[in-house]
């Protein structure tokens, strides 16, 4: 599923926040992970990593997210997704 699942970035006094939400997942397994920030000119490349353990887990609807912040304004955010274990 990938229902509400968001990347974005915005700027706040000086600083770029990055956020990445996996949206709703339907066990504790899932996990998301900023894993490196490169700056490539003026933009930034954001490399995600989302992970599902194979594990029995808890069912109950979870929302895994993680938010950064990078100083320095950057209009220009890319965000790749670098794996999405399963």
């Amino acid at each position: 599923k990938e229902k509400n699942r968001r990347f974005t970035s915005y700027v706040k006094d000086n600083k770029t926040i990055i956020e990445v939400y996996l949206g709703e997942k339907p066990t504790t397994g899932y996990s998301v992970r900023i894993t490196k920030i490169i700056k490539h000119k003026e933009k930034l490349i954001v490399y995600v990593n989302e992970s599902c353990k194979g594990e029995v887990h808890a069912m109950v609807i979870t929302s895994p997210y993680e938010i950064v912040e990078v100083n320095g304004t950057y209009d220009n955010v890319v965000f790749e997704l670098i794996g999405k274990d399963r």
